[in-house]
């Protein structure tokens, strides 16, 4: 195991956090489309 550094931990799971909200926008965006079409 290579040493990784806590803040880079934190930034990679900042990161995933911020794409699976980007995600659920986008899911909850096609669903309003849908109801909208």
């Amino acid at each position: 195991m290579l040493p990784i550094s806590k803040s880079l931990l934190t930034r990679m799971h900042t990161i995933r956090l911020d794409e699976q909200q980007q995600i659920k926008q986008e899911q909850t965006d096609q669903k309003a489309a849908k109801v909208l079409l």
